[in-house]
């Protein structure tokens, strides 16, 4: 009788292993939901970026506070950490950046 009910705990765990692996496999790792929700957002440098070198930048995302995602720039001049930057692509979770345009206070021309 033991060999019997061994095989069978044996067959239910592989099936519950199994049935695991599959729905954990669907699910989406290391991407960020709605990155392309991101594009025209502003942000500030956590750490420089230069063309060919890549930093990180910190964004207001909604529903889940704030979000540092790698960051990189297709400008000739670096980027200083702490500087205001305008995200303007995603690839897959790499956020491209440029400086952001500067506001003039309200009321000043």
């Amino acid at each position: 009788m033991a060999p019997f009910i061994a095989a069978a705990v044996g067959v239910a765990a592989g099936l519950g292993a199994s049935m695991t692996f599959r729905a954990l496999s669907r699910e989406t790792v290391g991407q960020l939901r709605g990155a392309g929700s991101l594009v025209g957002r502003s942000g500030r440098l956590l750490l420089p970026v230069a063309r060919g070198q890549r930093g990180k930048v910190r964004i207001a995302y909604p529903g889940s506070g704030d979000v540092d995602l790698v960051a990189e720039s297709d400008e000739e001049a670096s980027l200083d950490a702490g500087a205001e930057v305008l995200i303007v692509e995603v690839r897959g979770n790499v956020a491209v950046v440029e400086r952001a345009p500067e506001t003039s206070p309200a009321g000043r021309t």
